[in-house]
């Protein structure tokens, strides 16, 4: 858990000191994000979204997220870059995922992607868990716009959500409690069923990622 914060501190750092001015933290659905006004004046046309880093014990981590992300990104104005296109040109120059981005300058990328801003993940949290009167299961990412032809920073923001199961299989609650009233008259197998869905995590990761590109502007 330390070393996931302290990847999350060094990546804001190291995008704090890439802009251009001093970013104003602001907060919108729990999501803490910075804009800068380099997005806001000038906006990039083409954007894609890179194969996110995986910080989670968990293999499929970053590959659920990046769609999920993809899925809340497509309906903006900008003009995305499908992900199968995306990967295959990275194939194609031998990047295989987010350990081979890092070997390459966010220009670079740009040139061989014809985009104009790249947008990085770092998948944080992948869990789910299993407590005497509750199951819950949480996703968080910190992602950040790099624009690819300077390197700046247009947009970044750090989130986490978690939904609770009950008492029906797929129900998710806002708070542990609710769930534990909910036992009075639910059955603890529809506790460990949910626990067991992994399409709960693409819902959760829906949820948060939506929240998160709402602190996008649009073009």
């Amino acid at each position: 858990m330390k070393l996931k914060k302290i990847y999350i501190l060094i990546f804001l750092a190291i995008s704090l000191a890439s802009c251009s001015e001093i970013p104003v933290i602001k907060k919108l659905f729990d999501v803490k994000y910075t804009v800068s006004e380099k997005l806001k004046k000038n906006p990039p046309k083409v954007v894609a979204i890179l194969p996110f880093e995986n910080l989670t014990e968990e293999p499929d981590a970053s590959l659920v997220v990046r769609r999920s992300f993809y899925g809340q990104f497509a309906p903006k104005s900008f003009v995305d870059m499908e992900i199968l296109k995306i990967d295959s040109v990275l194939n194609k120059n031998h990047i295989k995922g987010a350990g081979d981005l890092k070997k390459y300058d966010p220009r670079e990328i740009g040139k061989m992607l014809h985009a104009d801003a790249l947008i990085y993940g770092r998948v944080t949290y992948y869990k789910k868990a299993w407590r005497l009167f509750y199951s819950y299961k949480t996703v968080g990412l910190s992602a950040e716009m790099i624009d690819a032809k300077t390197g700046e920073t247009l947009w970044m923001a750090d989130h986490s959500k978690t939904s609770y199961g009950g008492d029906i299989p797929g129900t998710t609650f806002v708070d542990p409690i609710s769930t534990i009233a909910s036992l009075t008259t639910g059955p603890v197998k529809a506790l460990w069923s949910y626990y067991l869905k992994d399409i709960e995590f693409i819902r959760t990761a829906d949820d948060f990622n939506k929240e998160m590109v709402e602190t996008i502007p649009e073009p």
